[in-house]
Protein backbone atom coordinates (compact mmCIF):
# COMPACT_ATOMS: atom_id res chain seq x y z
CA UNK A 1 0.00 0.00 0.00
CA UNK A 2 2.77 2.44 0.93
CA UNK A 3 5.47 1.19 -1.45
CA UNK A 4 9.10 1.22 -0.40
CA UNK A 5 8.79 4.28 1.84
CA UNK A 6 6.75 3.08 4.77
CA UNK A 7 5.21 5.56 7.22
CA UNK A 8 6.83 6.12 10.58
CA UNK A 9 5.06 4.38 13.44
CA UNK A 10 4.38 6.12 16.73
CA UNK A 11 2.96 3.82 19.41
CA UNK A 12 1.60 4.85 22.79
CA UNK A 13 0.13 2.91 25.67
CA UNK A 14 -3.55 2.60 26.46
CA UNK A 15 -5.37 1.28 29.49
CA UNK A 16 -5.27 -2.33 28.30
CA UNK A 17 -1.47 -2.31 28.28
CA UNK A 18 -1.80 -2.21 32.08
CA UNK A 19 -4.38 -5.00 32.27
CA UNK A 20 -4.03 -7.80 34.84
CA UNK A 21 -1.89 -9.18 36.28
CA UNK A 22 -1.61 -5.92 38.23
CA UNK A 23 2.12 -5.85 38.77
CA UNK A 24 4.23 -2.69 38.90
CA UNK A 25 3.03 -0.28 36.13
CA UNK A 26 6.62 0.90 35.69
CA UNK A 27 7.60 -2.59 34.54
CA UNK A 28 4.87 -2.55 31.90
CA UNK A 29 5.92 0.89 30.68
CA UNK A 30 9.53 -0.30 30.40
CA UNK A 31 8.48 -3.45 28.51
CA UNK A 32 6.31 -1.46 26.09
CA UNK A 33 9.03 1.12 25.49
CA UNK A 34 11.57 -1.59 24.77
CA UNK A 35 9.25 -3.48 22.41
CA UNK A 36 8.51 -0.38 20.30
CA UNK A 37 11.86 1.35 20.58
CA UNK A 38 10.49 4.29 22.57
CA UNK A 39 12.00 6.47 25.30
CA UNK A 40 11.86 4.93 28.77
CA UNK A 41 8.67 6.79 29.75
CA UNK A 42 6.87 5.79 26.50
CA UNK A 43 6.35 9.46 25.60
CA UNK A 44 7.33 10.60 22.12
CA UNK A 45 8.22 13.89 20.43
CA UNK A 46 9.13 13.42 16.79
CA UNK A 47 9.38 15.64 13.72
CA UNK A 48 7.96 14.01 10.58
CA UNK A 49 7.68 15.85 7.27
CA UNK A 50 8.36 19.14 8.98
CA UNK A 51 5.56 18.75 11.56
CA UNK A 52 5.82 18.02 15.27
CA UNK A 53 4.12 14.94 16.72
CA UNK A 54 3.76 14.71 20.50
CA UNK A 55 2.39 11.49 21.99
CA UNK A 56 2.02 10.65 25.68
CA UNK A 57 1.23 7.44 27.54
CA UNK A 58 -0.66 7.01 30.82
CA UNK A 59 1.18 5.67 33.84
CA UNK A 60 -1.40 3.09 34.83
CA UNK A 61 -4.70 1.48 33.86
CA UNK A 62 -6.81 4.26 35.35
CA UNK A 63 -7.62 7.03 32.89
CA UNK A 64 -6.42 9.71 35.33
CA UNK A 65 -2.81 8.54 35.56
CA UNK A 66 -1.25 11.26 33.41
CA UNK A 67 1.03 12.79 36.01
CA UNK A 68 3.68 15.46 36.47
CA UNK A 69 6.08 13.66 34.14
CA UNK A 70 3.60 13.94 31.26
CA UNK A 71 2.88 17.58 32.08
CA UNK A 72 6.58 18.50 32.04
CA UNK A 73 7.19 16.50 28.85
CA UNK A 74 4.29 18.15 27.01
CA UNK A 75 5.22 21.70 27.96
CA UNK A 76 8.82 21.22 26.89
CA UNK A 77 7.79 19.51 23.64
CA UNK A 78 5.27 22.21 22.73
CA UNK A 79 7.78 24.98 23.46
CA UNK A 80 10.33 23.22 21.27
CA UNK A 81 7.80 22.73 18.45
CA UNK A 82 6.74 26.37 18.47
CA UNK A 83 10.34 27.52 18.42
CA UNK A 84 11.23 25.13 15.60
CA UNK A 85 8.19 25.77 13.37
CA UNK A 86 6.17 28.72 14.61
CA UNK A 87 2.69 28.94 13.09
CA UNK A 88 2.52 25.31 12.03
CA UNK A 89 -0.04 22.94 13.57
CA UNK A 90 1.20 20.58 16.28
CA UNK A 91 -0.22 17.05 16.29
CA UNK A 92 -0.77 15.43 19.69
CA UNK A 93 -1.91 11.97 20.76
CA UNK A 94 -3.10 10.23 23.91
CA UNK A 95 -5.16 7.12 24.38
CA UNK A 96 -7.76 8.94 26.47
CA UNK A 97 -9.59 12.13 25.50
CA UNK A 98 -9.83 15.11 27.80
CA UNK A 99 -12.97 14.98 29.92
CA UNK A 100 -16.07 16.71 28.54
CA UNK A 101 -14.76 17.34 25.03
CA UNK A 102 -15.49 14.80 22.27
CA UNK A 103 -18.45 12.40 22.44
CA UNK A 104 -18.57 10.08 25.47
CA UNK A 105 -15.57 11.79 27.08
CA UNK A 106 -17.80 12.68 30.02
CA UNK A 107 -17.65 9.00 31.01
CA UNK A 108 -14.39 7.89 29.42
CA UNK A 109 -12.30 11.06 29.40
CA UNK A 110 -9.40 11.99 31.65
CA UNK A 111 -9.50 14.87 34.12
CA UNK A 112 -5.75 14.62 34.65
CA UNK A 113 -5.14 15.37 30.96
CA UNK A 114 -6.71 18.79 31.47
CA UNK A 115 -3.76 19.66 33.68
CA UNK A 116 -1.27 18.22 31.20
CA UNK A 117 -2.66 20.49 28.45
CA UNK A 118 -3.48 23.34 30.84
CA UNK A 119 -2.43 26.28 28.66
CA UNK A 120 -3.69 28.02 25.52
CA UNK A 121 -2.92 25.87 22.49
CA UNK A 122 -5.06 26.86 19.48
CA UNK A 123 -2.36 25.46 17.15
CA UNK A 124 -2.75 21.95 18.66
CA UNK A 125 -4.72 19.10 17.02
CA UNK A 126 -5.21 16.35 19.60
CA UNK A 127 -6.24 12.80 18.61
CA UNK A 128 -7.57 10.29 21.14
CA UNK A 129 -9.27 6.91 21.27
CA UNK A 130 -10.65 4.92 24.21
CA UNK A 131 -14.30 5.86 23.66
CA UNK A 132 -14.69 3.65 20.54
CA UNK A 133 -17.32 6.20 19.47
CA UNK A 134 -18.63 6.08 15.86
CA UNK A 135 -17.26 8.72 13.51
CA UNK A 136 -20.67 9.42 11.96
CA UNK A 137 -21.33 11.53 15.06
CA UNK A 138 -20.24 15.16 14.58
CA UNK A 139 -19.46 15.35 18.28
CA UNK A 140 -16.35 13.29 17.48
CA UNK A 141 -14.58 16.56 16.74
CA UNK A 142 -14.59 19.44 19.22
CA UNK A 143 -12.84 22.79 19.41
CA UNK A 144 -12.46 24.84 22.55
CA UNK A 145 -8.96 25.90 23.57
CA UNK A 146 -7.65 23.60 20.83
CA UNK A 147 -8.94 20.94 18.43
CA UNK A 148 -9.79 17.48 19.76
CA UNK A 149 -10.59 14.54 17.48
CA UNK A 150 -11.93 11.08 18.29
CA UNK A 151 -10.25 8.33 16.24
CA UNK A 152 -12.99 5.72 16.84
CA UNK A 153 -11.75 2.10 16.83
CA UNK A 154 -10.32 -0.67 14.68
CA UNK A 155 -12.12 -3.10 16.97
CA UNK A 156 -15.69 -2.85 18.27
CA UNK A 157 -17.63 0.42 18.32
CA UNK A 158 -19.15 1.71 21.54
CA UNK A 159 -22.39 0.45 23.04
CA UNK A 160 -23.32 2.99 25.72
CA UNK A 161 -24.85 1.25 28.71
CA UNK A 162 -27.54 3.88 29.29
CA UNK A 163 -29.60 2.62 26.32
CA UNK A 164 -32.32 0.05 26.91
CA UNK A 165 -31.38 -1.85 23.74
CA UNK A 166 -27.64 -2.13 24.51
CA UNK A 167 -27.71 -5.96 24.27
CA UNK A 168 -29.34 -5.65 20.87
CA UNK A 169 -26.29 -3.75 19.56
CA UNK A 170 -24.21 -6.91 19.38
CA UNK A 171 -22.72 -6.41 15.90
CA UNK A 172 -20.61 -3.29 16.55
CA UNK A 173 -17.41 -5.30 16.05
CA UNK A 174 -18.29 -5.64 12.34
CA UNK A 175 -17.83 -1.92 11.63
CA UNK A 176 -14.23 -0.79 12.32
CA UNK A 177 -13.38 2.81 11.53
CA UNK A 178 -10.29 4.99 11.15
CA UNK A 179 -9.07 8.40 10.00
CA UNK A 180 -6.85 9.68 7.21
CA UNK A 181 -5.44 13.16 7.77
CA UNK A 182 -4.26 15.23 4.80
CA UNK A 183 -2.19 18.29 5.64
CA UNK A 184 -1.86 21.13 3.12
CA UNK A 185 -0.26 24.56 3.31
CA UNK A 186 -3.55 26.31 4.09
CA UNK A 187 -5.79 23.63 5.60
CA UNK A 188 -6.09 20.15 7.10
CA UNK A 189 -8.67 17.61 5.89
CA UNK A 190 -9.72 14.85 8.27
CA UNK A 191 -11.25 11.96 6.34
CA UNK A 192 -13.43 9.42 8.16
CA UNK A 193 -13.34 5.85 6.82
CA UNK A 194 -15.66 2.86 7.31
CA UNK A 195 -13.39 -0.16 6.91
CA UNK A 196 -16.11 -2.80 6.60
CA UNK A 197 -16.92 -1.42 3.14
CA UNK A 198 -13.84 0.72 2.35
CA UNK A 199 -16.00 3.83 2.04
CA UNK A 200 -15.58 7.35 3.27
CA UNK A 201 -18.01 8.36 5.99
CA UNK A 202 -19.87 11.52 4.95
CA UNK A 203 -17.64 12.36 1.96
CA UNK A 204 -19.48 15.65 1.52
CA UNK A 205 -18.80 16.68 5.12
CA UNK A 206 -15.08 16.22 5.66
CA UNK A 207 -13.75 17.93 8.76
CA UNK A 208 -11.65 20.85 7.55
CA UNK A 209 -9.33 22.93 9.71
CA UNK A 210 -8.23 26.20 8.19
CA UNK A 211 -4.58 27.14 8.74
CA UNK A 212 -3.10 28.84 10.60
CA UNK A 213 -5.20 27.52 13.46
CA UNK A 214 -6.71 30.11 15.77
CA UNK A 215 -9.80 30.36 17.94
CA UNK A 216 -11.19 32.90 15.46
CA UNK A 217 -11.57 30.22 12.77
CA UNK A 218 -12.81 27.39 15.02
CA UNK A 219 -16.09 26.00 13.64
CA UNK A 220 -16.54 22.73 15.60
CA UNK A 221 -17.45 24.34 18.90
CA UNK A 222 -20.26 23.70 21.37
CA UNK A 223 -22.25 26.44 19.59
CA UNK A 224 -22.96 23.99 16.74
CA UNK A 225 -25.90 22.63 18.72
CA UNK A 226 -27.77 25.92 18.36
CA UNK A 227 -27.99 25.66 14.57
CA UNK A 228 -29.04 22.01 14.41
CA UNK A 229 -32.62 20.98 13.72
CA UNK A 230 -34.58 18.41 15.66
CA UNK A 231 -35.47 15.17 13.83
CA UNK A 232 -39.13 14.57 12.98
CA UNK A 233 -41.37 11.64 12.11
CA UNK A 234 -43.05 11.52 8.69
CA UNK A 235 -46.77 12.28 8.71
CA UNK A 236 -48.90 9.29 9.68
CA UNK A 237 -46.14 7.53 11.65
CA UNK A 238 -48.41 7.00 14.65
CA UNK A 239 -50.37 4.40 12.70
CA UNK A 240 -47.14 2.46 12.22
CA UNK A 241 -46.36 1.92 15.91
CA UNK A 242 -46.51 -1.81 16.66
CA UNK A 243 -45.85 -3.50 20.01
CA UNK A 244 -45.46 -7.28 20.08
CA UNK A 245 -43.54 -9.96 21.94
CA UNK A 246 -40.65 -12.29 21.15
CA UNK A 247 -40.27 -15.94 22.03
CA UNK A 248 -38.35 -14.85 25.10
CA UNK A 249 -41.33 -12.79 26.22
CA UNK A 250 -39.66 -9.43 25.67
CA UNK A 251 -41.73 -6.51 24.44
CA UNK A 252 -40.67 -5.29 21.01
CA UNK A 253 -41.67 -1.88 19.74
CA UNK A 254 -41.38 -0.95 16.07
CA UNK A 255 -42.30 2.18 14.11
CA UNK A 256 -41.31 4.10 10.96
CA UNK A 257 -37.91 5.80 11.23
CA UNK A 258 -37.80 9.53 11.85
CA UNK A 259 -35.78 11.71 9.47
CA UNK A 260 -33.05 14.30 10.02
CA UNK A 261 -30.63 16.25 7.84
CA UNK A 262 -27.77 14.45 9.61
CA UNK A 263 -29.05 11.25 11.24
CA UNK A 264 -31.34 10.09 14.04
CA UNK A 265 -29.17 9.05 16.97
CA UNK A 266 -31.89 7.49 19.12
CA UNK A 267 -35.45 7.52 20.41
CA UNK A 268 -36.71 8.62 23.82
CA UNK A 269 -39.80 6.60 24.75
CA UNK A 270 -42.07 7.56 27.63
CA UNK A 271 -44.37 4.80 28.90
CA UNK A 272 -47.44 5.79 30.93
CA UNK A 273 -49.50 3.06 32.67
CA UNK A 274 -53.25 3.56 32.20
CA UNK A 275 -54.81 2.27 35.40
CA UNK A 276 -58.23 0.64 35.67
CA UNK A 277 -59.66 3.72 37.40
CA UNK A 278 -58.83 5.81 34.35
CA UNK A 279 -55.94 7.63 35.98
CA UNK A 280 -52.39 7.61 34.70
CA UNK A 281 -49.83 5.73 36.74
CA UNK A 282 -46.19 6.62 37.30
CA UNK A 283 -44.46 6.95 33.93
CA UNK A 284 -40.93 5.89 33.02
CA UNK A 285 -38.66 6.63 30.07
CA UNK A 286 -36.46 4.30 28.04
CA UNK A 287 -33.88 5.47 25.50
CA UNK A 288 -32.81 3.34 22.55
CA UNK A 289 -29.88 3.97 20.20
CA UNK A 290 -30.25 3.52 16.44
CA UNK A 291 -27.98 1.49 14.17
CA UNK A 292 -26.33 4.59 12.67
CA UNK A 293 -22.85 3.12 13.28
CA UNK A 294 -23.49 0.68 10.41
CA UNK A 295 -23.67 3.61 7.99
CA UNK A 296 -26.29 6.32 7.73
CA UNK A 297 -27.46 4.95 4.38
CA UNK A 298 -27.88 1.49 5.93
CA UNK A 299 -30.07 2.39 8.90
CA UNK A 300 -33.29 0.44 9.42
CA UNK A 301 -36.35 2.01 7.78
CA UNK A 302 -38.57 0.52 10.47
CA UNK A 303 -36.47 0.26 13.63
CA UNK A 304 -37.50 -2.34 16.18
CA UNK A 305 -36.29 -2.30 19.77
CA UNK A 306 -36.44 -5.06 22.37
CA UNK A 307 -37.42 -3.55 25.72
CA UNK A 308 -36.66 -4.82 29.24
CA UNK A 309 -39.72 -6.93 30.20
CA UNK A 310 -39.37 -6.23 33.91
CA UNK A 311 -40.54 -2.64 33.42
CA UNK A 312 -44.01 -3.71 32.22
CA UNK A 313 -46.87 -5.22 34.24
CA UNK A 314 -48.73 -8.00 32.42
CA UNK A 315 -52.34 -7.10 31.65
CA UNK A 316 -51.74 -3.35 32.06
CA UNK A 317 -52.51 -0.96 29.26
CA UNK A 318 -49.83 1.60 28.41
CA UNK A 319 -49.56 4.79 26.41
CA UNK A 320 -46.20 5.30 24.72
CA UNK A 321 -44.90 8.65 23.52
CA UNK A 322 -41.88 8.42 21.21
CA UNK A 323 -39.56 11.33 20.41
CA UNK A 324 -36.64 11.10 17.93
CA UNK A 325 -33.29 12.50 19.11
CA UNK A 326 -30.29 13.78 17.17
CA UNK A 327 -26.73 13.36 18.45
CA UNK A 328 -26.46 16.77 20.13
CA UNK A 329 -29.61 16.06 22.15
CA UNK A 330 -32.38 17.90 20.34
CA UNK A 331 -35.70 16.05 20.41
CA UNK A 332 -38.44 16.20 17.81
CA UNK A 333 -42.22 16.01 18.16
CA UNK A 334 -43.73 12.89 19.67
CA UNK A 335 -45.87 10.20 18.11
CA UNK A 336 -47.96 8.05 20.43
CA UNK A 337 -50.06 4.90 20.70
CA UNK A 338 -51.70 2.69 23.30
CA UNK A 339 -50.97 -1.02 23.77
CA UNK A 340 -51.33 -3.86 26.22
CA UNK A 341 -48.62 -6.48 26.64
Amino acid sequence: MFGEKKPELISIMGNHEFAPPQDDPKKKIAAFAKAFGLPADANVHRVIGGYDFIAISPEGMNQNTYKEGAEKFVKEAVASARKRAAGKPIFAFSHHPLSDTVAESGQWGSDSLKKVWDFKLPDLVHFSGHTHHPLQDERSIFQDEFTMVNTSSLCYLSRPGNYANVKQLHDTWKYPQMLFVDVYADHIDIIRMALDCDREIKPGRRWRLELPLSKENFTYTAARRDSRKAPEFPAGSEAGIKVSGTKEGKPVIAFPAAVHDDFVHGYAMKFIPLEADGKSGKSFELNCMTDYYRGIDRMAENPAFALPPGRFRPGTRYRVEIRPCESFGKRGSAISAEFQF
